[in-house]
């Protein structure tokens, strides 16, 4: 996304990052280094919040880009975290993919609020698993957020 946002930061909403990418950071740290999962959540806003809300991206070294290395922001106001559901859960995954109990997101997320850094939003992917394995992430997350949006459910801001 840092491309994108480089060029059309201003035509951005939001961002959704995707912790459960396969083999990612957050399923390392979390699987193999046993960092809790909301320690590693409000450590990962902190380190962006460190980082002046954003990062510096070397695009200079793949010429084709055709952009100098600059600065890349990415504000909370524009960031939204995005976890796998129910699906995360498959016994062929468990090696692969994180997943993050709601009670870390919860924990997380209050974290952040009471210290004035909570990102944009949280989401999920896919609503089709919703469910499954007993995950029900739009409510979840609705309730962590606080959200109350009049007939819509799977909210991800």
């Amino acid at each position: 996304y840092a491309y994108i946002l480089s060029k059309w930061s201003d035509a951005i909403d939001f961002v959704f990052v995707q912790f459960y990418e396969s083999y990612s950071h957050a399923a390392y740290q979390i699987s193999n280094l046993e960092v809790d999962p909301g320690d590693f959540l409000v450590g990962y806003v902190q380190q962006l919040v460190s980082q002046e809300e954003g990062m510096m991206v070397h695009f200079e070294d793949d010429s084709s880009v055709g952009l100098k290395n600059q600065f890349v922001s990415l504000p909370l106001s524009k960031l939204v975290l995005g976890f796998a559901n129910g699906w995360a859960l498959n016994s062929d995954l468990r090696e692969k993919v994180v997943f993050f109990e709601s009670n870390a997101l919860k924990k997380a997320y209050l974290a952040l609020k009471n210290i004035g850094k909570e990102p944009r939003g949280m989401g999920f992917w896919v609503v089709e698993e919703e469910g499954k394995h007993g995950v029900y992430y739009a409510k979840d997350l609705n309730d962590i957020l606080n959200l109350q949006l009049e007939g819509m459910s799977g909210a991800i801001i």
